[in-house]
Protein backbone atom coordinates (compact mmCIF):
# COMPACT_ATOMS: atom_id res chain seq x y z
CA UNK A 1 0.00 0.00 0.00
CA UNK A 2 2.86 2.20 0.24
CA UNK A 3 4.51 0.87 -3.05
CA UNK A 4 4.73 4.96 -3.74
CA UNK A 5 5.91 6.44 -0.99
CA UNK A 6 9.02 7.54 -0.97
CA UNK A 7 10.43 8.42 2.43
CA UNK A 8 14.11 10.07 2.82
CA UNK A 9 15.67 9.49 5.86
CA UNK A 10 18.99 11.69 6.23
CA UNK A 11 20.88 10.69 9.38
CA UNK A 12 25.23 10.65 9.83
CA UNK A 13 24.90 7.67 11.93
CA UNK A 14 25.08 4.89 8.97
CA UNK A 15 23.46 1.96 11.38
CA UNK A 16 20.94 3.84 12.47
CA UNK A 17 19.57 5.00 8.69
CA UNK A 18 19.77 1.56 7.91
CA UNK A 19 17.92 0.50 10.60
CA UNK A 20 15.37 2.77 9.78
CA UNK A 21 15.21 1.96 6.44
CA UNK A 22 14.81 -1.56 7.10
CA UNK A 23 11.72 -0.43 9.22
CA UNK A 24 10.27 1.42 6.66
CA UNK A 25 10.93 -1.36 3.92
CA UNK A 26 9.44 -3.86 5.87
CA UNK A 27 6.09 -2.09 5.49
CA UNK A 28 6.84 -1.46 1.58
CA UNK A 29 7.95 1.69 1.56
CA UNK A 30 11.11 3.14 -0.60
CA UNK A 31 13.78 4.61 1.18
CA UNK A 32 16.32 7.00 0.37
CA UNK A 33 19.27 6.99 2.75
CA UNK A 34 21.92 10.08 2.80
CA UNK A 35 24.26 10.80 5.37
CA UNK A 36 24.41 14.93 5.22
CA UNK A 37 22.10 18.05 4.73
CA UNK A 38 23.74 18.78 1.17
CA UNK A 39 23.58 15.30 -0.63
CA UNK A 40 19.53 15.67 1.27
CA UNK A 41 19.14 18.43 -0.65
CA UNK A 42 20.17 17.23 -4.27
CA UNK A 43 17.89 13.93 -3.74
CA UNK A 44 14.75 16.72 -3.01
CA UNK A 45 15.71 18.03 -6.01
CA UNK A 46 16.11 15.24 -8.07
CA UNK A 47 13.14 12.82 -6.73
CA UNK A 48 9.50 12.93 -5.76
CA UNK A 49 9.97 12.54 -1.90
CA UNK A 50 6.73 11.56 0.05
CA UNK A 51 8.34 12.77 3.60
CA UNK A 52 11.80 13.39 5.62
CA UNK A 53 12.98 11.81 8.54
CA UNK A 54 16.23 13.67 9.59
CA UNK A 55 18.34 13.48 12.98
CA UNK A 56 18.89 16.31 14.43
CA UNK A 57 23.08 16.96 14.17
CA UNK A 58 25.38 16.37 10.27
CA UNK A 59 28.53 17.38 9.73
CA UNK A 60 27.40 20.17 7.46
CA UNK A 61 24.25 21.31 9.21
CA UNK A 62 21.63 19.93 11.19
CA UNK A 63 18.09 18.61 11.19
CA UNK A 64 16.43 21.83 12.24
CA UNK A 65 17.98 23.93 9.58
CA UNK A 66 17.43 20.79 7.07
CA UNK A 67 13.30 20.74 8.15
CA UNK A 68 12.90 24.23 7.86
CA UNK A 69 14.36 24.39 4.45
CA UNK A 70 11.98 21.54 3.34
CA UNK A 71 8.81 23.37 4.80
CA UNK A 72 9.65 26.40 2.38
CA UNK A 73 9.94 24.56 -0.04
CA UNK A 74 8.08 21.38 -0.17
CA UNK A 75 4.75 20.71 1.02
CA UNK A 76 5.94 17.20 2.52
CA UNK A 77 5.62 15.86 6.10
CA UNK A 78 8.66 15.89 8.35
CA UNK A 79 9.92 14.02 11.32
CA UNK A 80 12.93 15.35 13.45
CA UNK A 81 14.58 12.35 15.46
CA UNK A 82 15.54 13.70 19.51
CA UNK A 83 17.03 12.23 22.01
CA UNK A 84 17.15 13.30 26.01
CA UNK A 85 20.85 14.38 24.79
CA UNK A 86 19.14 17.07 22.82
CA UNK A 87 16.58 18.71 25.00
CA UNK A 88 17.56 22.05 24.55
CA UNK A 89 18.12 21.45 20.27
CA UNK A 90 14.39 20.13 20.73
CA UNK A 91 13.29 23.25 22.30
CA UNK A 92 14.78 25.73 20.02
CA UNK A 93 13.03 23.29 17.09
CA UNK A 94 9.75 23.82 18.73
CA UNK A 95 10.03 27.73 18.72
CA UNK A 96 10.89 27.59 15.06
CA UNK A 97 7.76 25.96 14.49
CA UNK A 98 9.25 22.02 13.91
CA UNK A 99 6.44 20.22 15.62
CA UNK A 100 6.94 16.46 14.83
CA UNK A 101 9.25 14.31 16.82
CA UNK A 102 10.64 10.83 17.41
CA UNK A 103 12.54 9.98 20.78
CA UNK A 104 15.13 7.40 19.85
CA UNK A 105 16.23 4.87 20.78
CA UNK A 106 12.93 3.85 19.12
CA UNK A 107 11.02 0.47 17.66
CA UNK A 108 10.00 0.06 14.36
CA UNK A 109 6.12 0.25 16.00
CA UNK A 110 6.99 3.78 17.47
CA UNK A 111 8.28 4.91 13.90
CA UNK A 112 5.42 3.70 12.30
CA UNK A 113 2.80 5.17 14.46
CA UNK A 114 4.49 8.84 13.81
CA UNK A 115 4.59 8.36 10.56
CA UNK A 116 1.80 6.37 9.03
CA UNK A 117 -0.88 8.67 9.82
CA UNK A 118 1.61 11.75 8.43
CA UNK A 119 2.34 10.50 4.83
CA UNK A 120 -0.51 9.01 4.48
CA UNK A 121 -3.19 11.89 4.76
CA UNK A 122 -2.99 15.30 2.65
CA UNK A 123 0.51 16.99 2.10
CA UNK A 124 -0.90 19.72 4.26
CA UNK A 125 -1.41 17.16 7.51
CA UNK A 126 0.84 19.68 10.23
CA UNK A 127 -1.73 22.19 9.17
CA UNK A 128 -4.30 20.16 9.29
CA UNK A 129 -3.81 18.90 12.85
CA UNK A 130 -3.23 22.87 14.06
CA UNK A 131 -6.83 23.24 15.54
CA UNK A 132 -7.01 19.58 17.17
CA UNK A 133 -3.25 20.65 18.56
CA UNK A 134 -4.73 23.74 20.16
CA UNK A 135 -6.77 21.81 23.34
CA UNK A 136 -4.59 21.84 25.97
CA UNK A 137 -3.43 18.40 27.23
CA UNK A 138 -1.42 19.61 30.15
CA UNK A 139 -3.89 17.84 32.49
CA UNK A 140 -2.21 14.31 31.14
CA UNK A 141 1.30 15.28 32.73
CA UNK A 142 3.25 16.34 35.91
CA UNK A 143 5.72 18.76 35.94
CA UNK A 144 8.94 17.49 37.64
CA UNK A 145 11.97 19.71 38.30
CA UNK A 146 14.95 18.83 36.58
CA UNK A 147 17.27 17.99 39.63
CA UNK A 148 15.22 15.70 40.87
CA UNK A 149 17.27 13.74 37.55
CA UNK A 150 20.49 13.73 39.38
CA UNK A 151 19.49 11.15 41.96
CA UNK A 152 20.07 8.99 38.95
CA UNK A 153 22.12 7.45 36.67
CA UNK A 154 19.59 6.54 34.26
CA UNK A 155 15.75 7.74 33.35
CA UNK A 156 13.80 5.34 35.58
CA UNK A 157 10.06 6.29 33.43
CA UNK A 158 9.03 8.06 30.17
CA UNK A 159 10.24 11.65 30.33
CA UNK A 160 8.61 14.28 28.05
CA UNK A 161 10.20 18.67 27.44
CA UNK A 162 6.84 20.28 26.96
CA UNK A 163 6.56 22.64 23.88
CA UNK A 164 3.09 24.22 24.35
CA UNK A 165 -0.03 23.50 26.76
CA UNK A 166 -1.13 21.35 23.21
CA UNK A 167 2.50 19.59 22.66
CA UNK A 168 4.47 17.10 24.76
CA UNK A 169 7.43 15.93 23.31
CA UNK A 170 9.22 12.28 24.75
CA UNK A 171 12.53 12.62 25.18
CA UNK A 172 13.78 9.82 26.72
CA UNK A 173 12.79 6.29 27.87
CA UNK A 174 13.52 3.91 30.75
CA UNK A 175 16.92 2.84 30.79
CA UNK A 176 18.08 5.69 28.87
CA UNK A 177 21.55 6.88 30.44
CA UNK A 178 22.55 10.45 31.31
CA UNK A 179 25.11 12.30 32.94
CA UNK A 180 25.35 15.25 35.83
CA UNK A 181 27.21 17.62 33.05
CA UNK A 182 23.49 17.05 30.53
CA UNK A 183 21.62 18.24 33.94
CA UNK A 184 23.45 21.16 34.80
CA UNK A 185 23.65 21.83 30.92
CA UNK A 186 20.02 21.87 30.62
CA UNK A 187 19.86 23.94 33.72
CA UNK A 188 21.98 27.15 32.15
CA UNK A 189 20.10 26.96 28.92
CA UNK A 190 17.02 27.74 31.13
CA UNK A 191 15.52 24.55 31.27
CA UNK A 192 13.92 24.12 34.28
CA UNK A 193 11.35 21.77 34.03
CA UNK A 194 10.47 18.05 32.23
CA UNK A 195 7.31 16.30 32.44
CA UNK A 196 5.81 12.64 32.92
CA UNK A 197 2.87 11.20 32.34
CA UNK A 198 0.30 10.93 35.29
CA UNK A 199 -0.62 7.72 34.82
CA UNK A 200 2.91 6.35 33.84
CA UNK A 201 4.28 8.42 37.22
CA UNK A 202 1.72 6.87 39.34
CA UNK A 203 3.21 3.05 38.23
CA UNK A 204 6.61 4.33 39.33
CA UNK A 205 5.55 6.05 42.51
CA UNK A 206 3.60 3.04 43.57
CA UNK A 207 6.27 1.16 43.99
CA UNK A 208 8.95 3.26 45.77
CA UNK A 209 7.70 2.89 49.40
CA UNK A 210 7.64 -1.03 48.34
CA UNK A 211 10.95 -1.10 46.71
CA UNK A 212 12.57 0.97 50.03
CA UNK A 213 10.84 -1.95 52.12
CA UNK A 214 11.93 -4.64 49.68
CA UNK A 215 15.84 -3.11 50.18
CA UNK A 216 15.21 -3.48 54.34
CA UNK A 217 15.28 -6.83 54.07
CA UNK A 218 17.58 -7.80 51.14
CA UNK A 219 20.44 -5.52 53.52
CA UNK A 220 19.38 -7.70 56.78
CA UNK A 221 22.44 -8.44 58.79
CA UNK A 222 22.09 -10.74 61.80
CA UNK A 223 23.55 -10.06 64.81
CA UNK A 224 21.15 -7.43 66.32
CA UNK A 225 19.42 -8.88 69.07
CA UNK A 226 15.40 -8.15 68.46
CA UNK A 227 14.64 -6.41 72.10
CA UNK A 228 17.60 -4.04 71.93
CA UNK A 229 16.00 -3.02 67.83
CA UNK A 230 12.55 -2.61 69.54
CA UNK A 231 13.26 -0.85 72.37
CA UNK A 232 15.88 1.93 70.30
CA UNK A 233 12.46 1.84 67.87
CA UNK A 234 10.15 2.54 70.41
CA UNK A 235 12.31 5.04 71.55
CA UNK A 236 12.39 6.74 68.19
CA UNK A 237 8.82 6.80 67.73
CA UNK A 238 8.13 8.52 70.94
CA UNK A 239 11.29 10.98 70.90
CA UNK A 240 8.95 11.96 67.33
CA UNK A 241 5.87 12.37 68.28
CA UNK A 242 7.11 14.63 71.73
CA UNK A 243 9.47 17.00 69.28
CA UNK A 244 9.22 16.03 65.84
CA UNK A 245 5.69 17.05 64.85
CA UNK A 246 5.26 20.34 65.26
CA UNK A 247 2.46 22.86 65.30
CA UNK A 248 1.77 25.12 61.89
CA UNK A 249 2.96 21.85 59.78
CA UNK A 250 0.38 19.56 58.05
CA UNK A 251 -0.37 16.59 60.18
CA UNK A 252 -1.09 14.54 56.67
CA UNK A 253 2.12 15.46 54.75
CA UNK A 254 3.75 14.62 58.20
CA UNK A 255 2.64 11.20 58.24
CA UNK A 256 3.75 10.25 54.31
CA UNK A 257 7.02 11.80 55.45
CA UNK A 258 6.93 9.73 58.53
CA UNK A 259 6.35 6.57 56.54
CA UNK A 260 9.31 6.93 53.91
CA UNK A 261 11.08 7.48 57.61
CA UNK A 262 10.18 4.25 58.96
CA UNK A 263 11.08 1.80 56.70
CA UNK A 264 14.49 4.13 55.58
CA UNK A 265 15.02 3.29 59.40
CA UNK A 266 14.52 0.02 59.63
CA UNK A 267 16.58 -0.44 56.78
CA UNK A 268 19.17 1.11 59.13
CA UNK A 269 18.56 -0.54 61.99
CA UNK A 270 19.05 -4.02 60.40
CA UNK A 271 22.53 -3.44 59.97
CA UNK A 272 24.81 -3.74 62.51
CA UNK A 273 27.04 -0.77 61.11
CA UNK A 274 24.71 1.97 60.56
CA UNK A 275 23.14 0.38 63.64
CA UNK A 276 26.28 1.48 65.84
CA UNK A 277 26.06 4.92 64.30
CA UNK A 278 22.51 5.49 65.05
CA UNK A 279 23.67 4.40 68.94
CA UNK A 280 25.94 6.89 68.73
CA UNK A 281 24.01 9.70 67.68
CA UNK A 282 21.54 8.88 70.51
CA UNK A 283 24.25 8.81 72.66
CA UNK A 284 24.50 12.53 72.22
CA UNK A 285 21.36 12.96 74.33
CA UNK A 286 17.79 13.24 73.41
CA UNK A 287 17.97 16.51 71.75
CA UNK A 288 21.06 15.80 69.50
CA UNK A 289 18.80 12.80 68.11
CA UNK A 290 15.73 14.42 68.16
CA UNK A 291 17.61 17.13 65.77
CA UNK A 292 18.84 14.39 63.50
CA UNK A 293 15.33 12.83 63.17
CA UNK A 294 13.80 16.19 62.83
CA UNK A 295 16.19 16.98 59.75
CA UNK A 296 15.07 13.43 58.22
CA UNK A 297 11.43 13.64 58.14
CA UNK A 298 11.30 17.31 57.20
CA UNK A 299 14.05 16.93 54.14
CA UNK A 300 11.62 14.18 52.93
CA UNK A 301 8.12 16.28 53.22
CA UNK A 302 9.85 19.25 51.99
CA UNK A 303 10.91 17.01 49.13
CA UNK A 304 7.70 15.95 48.71
CA UNK A 305 6.54 19.40 48.29
CA UNK A 306 9.11 20.07 45.65
CA UNK A 307 7.80 17.05 43.63
CA UNK A 308 11.39 15.00 44.32
CA UNK A 309 9.47 11.89 44.70
CA UNK A 310 11.71 9.37 43.23
CA UNK A 311 12.61 6.29 45.45
CA UNK A 312 16.35 7.28 45.41
CA UNK A 313 16.04 10.74 46.24
CA UNK A 314 13.72 10.50 49.04
CA UNK A 315 15.76 7.63 50.63
CA UNK A 316 19.16 10.11 50.47
CA UNK A 317 17.31 12.63 51.73
CA UNK A 318 16.12 10.29 54.62
CA UNK A 319 19.46 8.76 55.33
CA UNK A 320 21.32 11.90 54.57
CA UNK A 321 18.71 13.89 57.25
CA UNK A 322 20.02 10.90 59.98
CA UNK A 323 23.41 10.75 59.54
CA UNK A 324 24.41 14.82 58.18
CA UNK A 325 25.72 15.61 61.75
CA UNK A 326 27.69 11.85 62.05
CA UNK A 327 30.56 13.91 62.22
CA UNK A 328 30.32 15.30 65.47
CA UNK A 329 30.13 11.82 66.69
CA UNK A 330 33.39 12.12 68.31
CA UNK A 331 33.22 15.80 69.49
CA UNK A 332 31.96 15.92 73.06
CA UNK A 333 28.58 17.25 74.16
CA UNK A 334 29.68 20.21 76.20
CA UNK A 335 31.49 21.46 73.43
CA UNK A 336 28.20 21.24 70.78
CA UNK A 337 26.17 22.41 73.73
CA UNK A 338 28.62 25.61 73.52
CA UNK A 339 27.43 28.95 72.08
CA UNK A 340 29.57 30.08 68.94
CA UNK A 341 31.51 32.80 71.16
CA UNK A 342 32.32 30.57 74.38
CA UNK A 343 34.02 28.44 71.71
CA UNK A 344 38.25 28.36 71.68
CA UNK A 345 40.02 27.94 68.23
CA UNK A 346 40.36 23.66 68.36
CA UNK A 347 36.64 23.76 69.38
CA UNK A 348 35.61 25.87 66.24
CA UNK A 349 37.61 23.80 64.09
CA UNK A 350 36.53 20.64 65.25
CA UNK A 351 33.00 21.87 64.39
CA UNK A 352 33.76 23.24 61.30
CA UNK A 353 35.63 19.78 59.95
CA UNK A 354 32.11 17.80 60.85
CA UNK A 355 30.87 17.71 57.37
CA UNK A 356 34.48 16.65 56.25
CA UNK A 357 35.20 13.63 59.04
CA UNK A 358 31.12 12.52 58.63
CA UNK A 359 31.53 12.18 54.63
CA UNK A 360 34.64 10.11 55.76
CA UNK A 361 32.94 7.88 58.06
CA UNK A 362 29.99 6.91 56.05
CA UNK A 363 32.50 6.33 52.81
CA UNK A 364 34.16 3.81 54.77
CA UNK A 365 31.03 2.02 55.50
CA UNK A 366 30.21 1.47 51.74
CA UNK A 367 26.66 0.99 52.59
CA UNK A 368 25.07 3.99 51.30
CA UNK A 369 25.27 6.20 47.58
CA UNK A 370 26.94 9.17 46.22
CA UNK A 371 24.20 12.08 47.35
CA UNK A 372 24.20 10.48 50.86
CA UNK A 373 27.98 11.47 51.37
CA UNK A 374 27.15 14.93 49.28
CA UNK A 375 24.81 15.81 52.02
CA UNK A 376 26.74 15.23 54.81
CA UNK A 377 29.44 16.85 52.83
CA UNK A 378 27.66 19.76 51.36
CA UNK A 379 25.09 20.61 53.81
CA UNK A 380 26.91 23.97 55.71
CA UNK A 381 27.64 24.92 52.22
CA UNK A 382 25.85 28.22 51.08
CA UNK A 383 24.24 29.45 48.31
CA UNK A 384 26.23 32.89 48.84
CA UNK A 385 29.89 31.41 49.04
CA UNK A 386 29.71 31.58 52.70
CA UNK A 387 29.27 28.21 54.08
CA UNK A 388 31.87 25.67 54.65
CA UNK A 389 34.29 23.36 54.43
CA UNK A 390 34.70 24.49 50.78
CA UNK A 391 32.57 27.63 49.99
CA UNK A 392 30.95 26.71 47.14
CA UNK A 393 28.11 28.83 45.63
CA UNK A 394 24.68 27.67 44.49
CA UNK A 395 25.15 25.69 41.15
CA UNK A 396 28.44 23.70 42.70
CA UNK A 397 26.10 22.42 45.70
CA UNK A 398 24.27 19.18 45.29
CA UNK A 399 20.20 20.18 44.93
CA UNK A 400 19.60 17.37 48.04
CA UNK A 401 22.61 18.88 49.75
CA UNK A 402 20.47 22.91 49.19
CA UNK A 403 17.68 21.16 50.53
CA UNK A 404 19.04 19.79 53.66
CA UNK A 405 20.93 23.27 54.57
CA UNK A 406 17.25 24.65 54.43
CA UNK A 407 15.73 22.19 56.92
CA UNK A 408 18.52 21.96 59.12
CA UNK A 409 18.47 25.51 59.85
CA UNK A 410 14.38 25.49 60.50
CA UNK A 411 14.99 22.24 62.92
CA UNK A 412 17.68 24.26 64.99
CA UNK A 413 15.34 27.05 65.45
CA UNK A 414 11.95 24.94 65.32
CA UNK A 415 12.80 21.57 67.84
CA UNK A 416 13.37 21.97 70.86
CA UNK A 417 17.61 21.74 72.14
CA UNK A 418 19.63 22.08 74.97
CA UNK A 419 20.66 25.35 74.80
CA UNK A 420 17.75 27.39 73.40
CA UNK A 421 13.62 27.18 73.70
CA UNK A 422 12.08 26.24 70.14
CA UNK A 423 10.35 28.85 68.44
CA UNK A 424 7.09 28.55 66.25
CA UNK A 425 8.00 27.24 62.60
CA UNK A 426 6.78 30.50 61.21
CA UNK A 427 8.40 32.75 63.28
CA UNK A 428 11.99 29.93 62.38
CA UNK A 429 10.42 30.37 58.71
CA UNK A 430 11.29 34.30 58.80
CA UNK A 431 14.98 33.91 60.27
CA UNK A 432 15.42 31.84 57.58
CA UNK A 433 14.32 34.15 54.81
CA UNK A 434 16.24 37.20 56.32
CA UNK A 435 19.21 35.40 55.43
CA UNK A 436 17.83 34.32 52.17
CA UNK A 437 20.68 35.13 49.85
CA UNK A 438 22.38 32.02 51.40
CA UNK A 439 19.46 29.60 50.58
CA UNK A 440 18.10 28.38 47.38
CA UNK A 441 14.96 30.16 46.75
CA UNK A 442 12.56 27.80 45.62
CA UNK A 443 13.33 25.66 48.73
CA UNK A 444 12.31 28.61 50.60
CA UNK A 445 9.38 28.88 49.07
CA UNK A 446 8.30 25.20 49.07
CA UNK A 447 9.29 25.46 52.88
CA UNK A 448 6.53 28.59 53.15
CA UNK A 449 4.01 26.71 51.48
CA UNK A 450 4.74 23.79 53.85
CA UNK A 451 4.24 25.77 56.98
CA UNK A 452 1.36 27.93 55.29
CA UNK A 453 -0.89 25.43 53.27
Amino acid sequence: MHENKIILVVDDDQDLANLVKNYLRAESYLVICVYDVSTAKEVLSAHKISMVISDLKMPDGNGIELIRWVKENYKIPTLLMTAFSAILETRNAAQLGITTFLSKPFTQEELLEKINPLINTHPQVEDLHSHEEQQSIEHLFREIRIEEFLAHSEVIYPVYLKLSKSKFVKVAKPGQKFTQETIHKYQEKGVHFLHAKHDEYKKYEEHTEETIALAGKIKNAKGIAPDKKDKFLVHTAKLIVEKIFLNDIDKESLYNAKKVFDLTLNIISNNTKTFDLLNYINSKGESFYAHQLGVSIYSVLLAKKLRWDSEKTLEALSIGGIFHDIGKKDIPLETLTKKCTELSKKERFALDSHPLHGAELVNNLQQFPAQVLQIILQHHERCDGSGYPFGLRRDQICPLARLVAVVDEFCKLAIQSTSKPPISPKEALNELEIKKSEFDDEILRALRKVIYS
